[in-house]
């Protein structure tokens, strides 16, 4: 009765959650980070997520940090992530625009500080879906992106993941959505194909072309 919109309008339902016990062996992974900007309780919280993917395309959400500790713990956190699951990790997402240049920044400092290299992709604030539509405006970003995979039974998160589980139940209503909101950023780098291309060409003298392709958009912002 107190849930703010009903199963039946939810973008993902309570039976389309899937639960792994052990992970597959063919698994490999990314950590994306949803880094906030205040330490207060009632902020938005700091989260880094590890998303696993097989070869079958099916997901896995292996963990994930949620706090509210400082940013120089909370780094420490995610490397202390990475170098424990160094050996199936491929990159690590963060966000470099805006107000997250400065996070970027201090990650690769205190990334210097440590001696630890991880690979680093940039993630966007945009998704583009696989008919060319990008979503920028945050609750459409995440549901483009996640709806289609707990729909069709590819998406699996571990039976004591009860903050995901609640914002993934909630997406669009839940006070809290910074791990749904990595999960998403997530397919960043899972799914590349999704993002935005450029298609390379050769002119008559072999050089090398570059031809965007043109998209459409749903003009929503979201942070």
């Amino acid at each position: 009765m107190n849930d703010p919109i009903s199963d039946e309008n939810a973008p993902v339902k309570p039976k389309q959650i899937r639960e792994w016990v052990e992970l597959p062996d063919d698994i490999s992974a990314v950590i994306t980070v949803d880094p906030a900007y205040s330490d207060h309780e009632r902020a938005d919280f700091k989260v880094a997520a590890l998303v696993g993917i097989t070869p079958q395309y099916k997901r896995y959400l292996i963990k994930y940090i949620q706090t509210h500790a400082p940013q120089g713990e909370f780094i420490n956190s995610v490397l202390n992530m990475y170098l424990e699951h160094k050996g199936i990790i491929t990159n690590i997402g963060l966000p470099n625009s805006g107000v997250e240049k400065e996070f970027f920044r201090t990650f690769n400092r205190i990334c210097e500080e440590r001696g630890v290299h991880p690979p680093i992709a940039e993630i966007k604030n945009v998704f583009t879906d696989s008919t060319g539509v990008s979503y920028r405006k945050k609750k459409n970003r995440i549901i483009a992106t996640l709806q289609p995979l707990f729909e069709a039974g590819k998406y699996f998160i571990h039976g004591s993941h009860v903050e995901a589980k609640d914002e993934i139940l909630r997406i669009g209503s839940s006070r809290n959505d910074d791990i749904v909101d990595a999960l998403s950023s997530a397919e960043q780098i899972l799914s590349p194909g999704f993002m935005p291309r450029e298609e390379k060409r050769v002119d008559r003298y072999g050089m090398p072309q570059i031809i965007g392709y043109q998209q459409k958009s749903d003009f929503g912002y979201g942070y």
